[in-house]
């Protein structure tokens, strides 16, 4: 194929660029068109004339996404074999860090081209948080050094995704759109949560010419060979509908980190399949360097050429809107954005009828599933005197049975969720890319203990979510067993000892009372969030539409002579980025 032959010359593409840029300036500088056009196109222009000439040089791009705390700076740290990212962090000390080559610095990016010097020292939580503060509200990092790694790529550091973090969104939607490749980070123990799943679906996959990596951390706590091949199993089977061949890469920041400084390992038992993940990662990553060393400024370019095009398209719509408008037309059109909006406002409100109803439905279902696993809690209860010793009952079978009673939710309302999130794609797609949630803000508390067991990090256990799909045809022991006494250790199962087990019962029908209230709160919460983000998205949709419609009435009124000069200045605007748009074709 003739396509396949096809090599670019980043140079002439760079001047390309440079040269259309140089064109649009004239347009930036010069007071006139400001006037002509007003201060939003102008101001969209300035953004991206920044933008792109930042990226047009820089080595192919790495945005490294993820949810808070799954070890994405410590995977960095790991990549590079070198501590640069800082890995306590906090709420309060979140930015983006860029990873670029250069001579060790460290510098904190304000407004206006001022820059802040730091020290290493001071990248700490505890001195970074106080500098943060007084910084004029910047969350970017520049981190150089003098790795060998960064010679060929940059890497850009991400906040954590969620709810809870969702003042940095726009910092991740502006990162994502400078990837050339973008690494997602989960952890092995949560394995892709429905947020991470609608993440990836609406954000990172149409992002065209960017590569993705899937990879899981925190893989040091799988005990064994089979486990780690049925963690990967059951990775790739829940993220099929969306990426069908995925070939998710399990790793240990931890472990890699620590095998590079000649410290003890995490879990000398997986050392060896460890590292061998590890180096696919690496090789996967140098691939991808040099497959795409002669595309990536090409590829970039014509994204972010297409970004502009996008953006500023829309104020010259209404512009050209305006033109066309006589006053009589003007305020037709005042009557009939109003028109819009009411239609939008009684969408909206069907939409939040609709999640009411599907909450509902999903609630009551939800139910009398968990009161069916609390059943079967109740029938396998019986048969622990002949099967469970009385250390692993105290120890491990009451966080066994809340994190079921977790599971068993978390499946309900990934389900509830996930029909959502199809109702709204059918709607809009921009809808979906607006519909998110924190993990941490479902989480009901069901509570559960065997006399006042306490139970250590290592004892818990998030498990996969085929094991309450799997509980109906299975004795539940039989699954502490299989994934207590498998990937957590191996445990003998022998004894037994009564007061526990009536211990366990009387609570079981505490558990059927609270069912109802607790799921009740749950799904309220849910439906609540959920119509408040469709609130949010429909309300800037309005506002969209009044700033249209304020700039098209505007124009309207201006004097032909003034109209004609506003039609010369976007046709000159618009001939230049098309001819850009067409030379980099």
């Amino acid at each position: 194929m003739i396509d396949e032959r096809i090599s670019y010359d980043g140079e002439e593409v760079v001047r390309i660029l440079e040269s259309g840029l140089d064109k649009l300036n004239q347009i930036r500088y010069d007071s006139k068109y400001r006037a002509l056009l007003g201060n939003r196109v102008i101001d969209k222009l300035n953004h991206w004339d920044e933008v792109i000439r930042q990226q047009k040089n820089e080595p192919l791009t790495i945005v490294v996404c993820g949810e808070f705390k799954r070890g994405k700076s410590s995977l960095i740290n790991a990549l590079l074999n070198e501590d640069i990212v800082t890995t306590d962090i906090t709420t309060e000390t979140i930015t983006v860090n860029k990873v670029c080559y250069g001579p060790h610095s460290n510098e904190i990016v304000l407004s206006g081209g001022k820059r802040i010097k730091l020290s290493d020292d001071e990248l700490k939580s505890e001195k970074l948080r106080e500098i943060l503060k007084s910084s004029e509200g910047s969350n970017q990092l520049i981190l150089k050094r003098p790795n060998e790694f960064l010679k060929s790529a940059t890497i850009i550091d991400t906040p954590g995704l969620g709810d809870s973090l969702a003042d940095f969104s726009e910092d991740v939607a502006n990162a994502l759109k400078m990837a050339d490749a973008v690494i997602y980070v989960f952890s092995i123990a949560y394995p892709l949560s429905i947020q991470e799943q609608f993440f990836i679906k609406t954000c990172i996959l149409p992002q065209k010419y960017t590569d993705f990596v899937l990879v899981g951390n925190y893989s040091d706590l799988i005990e064994n060979e089979s486990d780690y091949i049925r963690s990967k199993e059951t990775v790739a089977r829940k993220i099929a509908d969306i990426i069908p061949d995925a070939d998710p890469i399990l790793v240990s920041a931890l472990d890699e980190r620590n095998k590079q400084l000649s410290a003890k390992r995490p879990n000398e038992d997986m050392k060896d399949i460890l590292d061998t993940a590890f180096e696919q990662l690496r090789e996967k990553l140098t691939t991808l360097l040099e497959d795409k060393k002669d595309f990536v400024i090409p590829d970039r370019v014509q994204r972010m050429i297409s970004a502009l095009l996008t953006d500023i398209g829309k104020e010259t719509d209404a512009i050209e809107q305006g033109l066309k408008l006589d006053s009589q037309q003007a305020k037709e059109e005042i009557k009939k954005n109003k028109e819009i909006k009411e239609i939008r406002i009684e969408e909206q409100e069907s939409i939040s009828k609709m999640i009411d109803k599907k909450c509902e439905l999903y609630r009551s279902e939800s139910v009398g599933w968990i009161d069916e696993i609390i059943n079967l809690m109740e029938k396998d209860a019986d048969t622990l005197l002949s099967r469970v010793t009385a250390d692993d009952i105290k120890r491990f079978y009451a966080i066994f049975c809340v994190e079921t009673l977790q599971e068993a939710f978390n499946k309900c309302s990934e389900n509830f969720l996930s029909v959502i999130y199809d109702e709204l794609a059918v709607i809009s797609p921009e809808l979906t890319k607006e519909f998110s949630f924190d993990s941490a803000l479902i989480s009901p508390k069901f509570i559960f203990e065997v006399n006042n067991a306490t139970f250590t990090t290592g004892d818990k256990l998030a498990f996969a979510g085929d094991v309450v799909a799997n509980a109906a045809g299975v004795g539940l022991v039989s699954i502490v067993t299989n994934y207590i006494g498998g990937i957590a250790r191996e445990k003998e199962i022998e004894k037994q000892t009564p007061d526990y087990v009536a211990s366990i019962k009387k609570q079981l029908n505490g558990l059927h009372l609270s069912v109802v209230p607790t799921l009740s709160k749950e799904y309220k919460a849910l439906s609540e969030r959920a119509k408040e983000q469709i609130l949010a998205y429909f309300e800037n949709e309005i506002q969209d539409l009044d700033n249209a419609v304020e700039q098209a009435i505007s124009i309207s009124g201006r004097d032909e002579q003034t109209k004609e000069e506003i039609r010369a200045a976007v046709s000159y605007m618009n001939g230049i980025m098309n001819d850009l748009a067409n030379n980099l074709n």
